[in-house]
């Protein structure tokens, strides 16, 4: 019943993710996520991760054009906020990319509530 309802949370945050952020703070929801899971996993370096994902992937993923992802990964990296270069990113400023995306890892949570 935990994996269901797991399964149900992340589904709804991706939804959620889609429909109701624009698009840099989507774009920096889903990296924030895919850092967090691969840390889980023990796939990412602190905050540097392999991405190897092209932007017009990026851009499917979250519903944009290849062309308004450039501008947004763009906007995030003159802010200073991450590098996504090659098949690499690394997040600069955890605490602002949080901020803007009110980032909760808590969806993604592999073990029951209350459970150790």
């Amino acid at each position: 019943m935990h994996l269901l309802n797991r399964n149900f949370s992340i589904a709804t945050e991706h939804l959620a993710n889609i429909a109701r952020r624009p698009p840099i703070e989507r774009t920096a929801h889903l990296l924030l996520e895919m850092c967090h899971r691969l840390r889980m996993a023990g796939l990412a370096n602190g905050q540097a991760f392999s991405f190897p994902f092209t932007q017009s992937d990026l851009a499917d993923a979250l519903g944009l054009t290849a062309i308004h992802t450039n501008r947004v990964l763009r906007d995030l990296r003159e802010d200073g906020l991450l590098i996504f270069r090659g098949a690499a990113v690394q997040l600069l400023d955890l605490e602002s990319l949080h901020g803007m995306t009110q980032f909760d890892a808590g969806y993604l949570a592999l073990s029951a509530p209350g459970a150790e």
